[in-house]
């Protein structure tokens, strides 16, 4: 369970091995079509007794157009991703990779309440105005993201910056241990509650919790993340810690405008009820916090894992060699259908998931790369139907040694048909 959302994601190859990737994505609530709004829930319900609150969750999420990614970049197989603009944090995509839930809103207690993500506030678990390098070499990668800009580029910080290390190492057998180390910090990052105006001796609220000021604690926050993974075949096992400090702000607020829209300010309770706290941590670091999360978890599949292999799009150079007395333009026309059907047939018999895609190669450069890839194939396989190759192709795509179009370019596609050959 997880956010309805609506968008548009893309790579767009523009020479060479480099293509330009884009993403553009909007959360919504499905009942009343509007954006996902956590802060805006928080502002609607000030002065709203707890028991009458129809809403409540501060949230990375604030009625944005973009509210999720929405970036643009370039792509390298050789010198990794650029790209610009809204995107996840590093510590959110660890979440997403390390979490046995997969970050679901309702059945992860890491998911929901965004700590984790945001390296200590859930508004920081996605930067409007951020850049984001990643790179991979063999088994290992590395990562940083750069947020630029502050509040005013609806932002929920005035700085941040994430490095990451990671591998994926082959253990005995066939599993593979992937783990990774985050170090984030983040520069007078905001978090949103509902504030009571009378406290006990022990700062405790006293009730009944009214009237309630819609009140943003500002901190510095930094935070180590230590996760793990071990997969072998359907068993996936999951770790994670990690640790948050809260300090007091580089530059305390007296006002500013939330990355919902709402304009805050110092002492302005009988203004428009909003409050900010800069001195919730901090006081010369005895009044600093640490935070520390811990998980463990492991997910079996127990029935084989459906749905399409990237491995059937390059398969219509034996379609080109088995029709090569056809024009031109006539096999452009009628490729796709005549492979969804062969390769539909074939996947029904073993009851997998038909990729609706299968054929709908149509680049020029496409053509004659997988030409070239045709001509090395013998005769025995260009003569083989395509359709009746497609199922072992499949099979073959749990063993990580075999590659892909997606992972792997020509070369790939001609390694994966030798393998579902042998």
């Amino acid at each position: 369970m997880t956010n309805s959302f609506i968008g548009i994601k893309g790579t767009e190859p523009i020479g060479g091995n480099v293509s330009v990737v884009f993403a553009l994505d909007a959360g919504f609530d499905p009942y009343s079509l509007r954006f996902s709004n956590g802060p805006g829930s928080i502002a609607a319900n000030a002065g709203i007794p707890q028991n009458f609150a129809t809403a409540y969750s501060d949230s990375s999420r604030a009625g944005q157009w973009f509210i999720g990614q929405g970036y643009v970049g370039v792509s390298s197989p050789t010198y990794g991703t650029l790209t610009v603009f809204r995107q996840n944090s590093l510590t959110l995509d660890a979440v997403f990779d390390y979490d046995p839930f997969g970050a679901s809103y309702g059945f992860s207690p890491i998911g929901f309440q965004g700590i984790t993500c945001g390296g200590g506030n859930t508004e920081n678990c996605r930067n409007s105005a951020s850049l984001k390098y990643r790179v991979k070499v063999g088994q290992f990668r590395a990562a940083a993201l750069w947020q630029f800009g502050g509040y005013a580029q609806n932002n929920a910080s005035n700085g941040a910056y994430q490095f990451q290390a990671g591998a994926d190492i082959s253990m005995w057998g066939n599993g593979v241990l992937s783990v990774d180390a985050i170090y984030s910090r983040v520069r007078d990052s905001v978090s949103l509650a509902l504030a009571s105006t009378s406290n006990n001796a022990n700062g405790v609220p006293i009730p009944p919790f009214l009237p309630q000021t819609l009140t943003a604690a500002i901190s510095d926050n930094e935070a180590v993340m230590l996760v793990a993974k071990y997969t072998n075949g359907p068993l996936k096992v999951y770790a994670g810690y990690e640790n948050i400090r809260y300090m007091a702000p580089s530059n305390p607020q007296t006002a500013f405008t939330d990355i919902a829209g709402t304009f805050l300010c110092l002492g302005c309770d009988a203004l428009n009820n909003t409050n900010i706290n800069n001195t919730a941590f901090g006081l010369n670091g005895l009044g600093n916090k640490n935070f520390q999360v811990m998980w463990v978890g492991a997910k079996y599949a127990v029935t084989r894992k459906s749905g399409c292999d990237r491995r059937l799009l390059p398969l219509y150079p034996e379609f080109l060699l088995r029709h090569r007395r056809r024009g031109t333009h006539s096999l452009l026309r009628h490729r796709a259908p005549a492979m969804r059907r062969d390769i539909r047939r074939d996947l029904r018999r073993c009851r997998l998931a038909v990729c609706t895609k299968v054929g709908c190669l149509f680049r020029d450069h496409v053509h004659a790369s997988e030409r070239r890839i045709g001509l090395r194939l013998s005769p025995a396989q260009q003569h083989r139907s395509h359709g009746r190759i497609a199922v072992p192709l499949l099979k073959a795509g749990h063993d990580r040694s075999v590659g892909s179009a997606s992972d792997g370019g020509p070369d790939a596609v001609f390694r994966s048909q030798s393998t579902a050959r042998s």
